[in-house]
């Protein structure tokens, strides 16, 4: 996938938490900012790693809600969802809906890149490039958690813009 535009610079504004303000917050499970979430680490502490069965069930979990979404499959969608998500929304055409009005790009994605995940206060934070319908490139900062089970469930996405499009 050949990517033009400032990507990075996407990715790099997604991190340090100076997000362009058309990003959508809205609540999808969303935590406060990821970027926020992001910065909290000192820099003498020292980066969890993340085992191979977790990076693969971290994508696992984003990779099923991803194609749950493209199915309309709101029932798997949801219970993808972390516990808090699903409190929230109550249901799982009340997910579905709001997903489909406010995060099209997630919603009708046409391609996605998967970032290694990282560890940052025992929650995963799992960057996702996204290829939208008409070829936008965005970038969903996805936040996942445990829970009572071991499993790893998504707590929250970001969806930010990029200046990116992909051909």
């Amino acid at each position: 996938m050949k990517q033009l535009g400032m990507l990075k610079a996407g990715v790099a504004l997604c991190l340090c938490g100076a997000l362009q303000s058309h990003a959508l917050l809205l609540p999808l499970a969303l935590t406060p900012s990821v970027g926020v979430a992001l910065s909290k680490r000192p820099a003498s502490a020292p980066k969890l790693v993340l085992q191979a069965g977790d990076i693969h069930a971290i994508r696992a979990a984003v990779q099923g809600q991803l194609d749950a979404f493209a199915a309309d499959d709101g029932d798997k969608a949801f219970g993808l969802s972390s516990a808090d998500t699903r409190l929230r929304f109550g249901s799982p055409d009340n997910f579905l809906r709001v997903v489909r009005k406010y995060y099209p790009a997630i919603y009708r994605h046409r391609r996605v890149l998967f970032s290694p995940p990282e560890l940052v206060d025992g929650n995963a934070i799992q960057l996702v490039n996204v290829v939208d319908a008409i070829n936008h490139v965005w970038v969903a900062v996805y936040r996942l958690e445990r829970d009572a089970a071991g499993a790893w469930k998504i707590d929250g996405c970001r969806l930010q813009a990029t200046t990116g499009i992909s051909m």
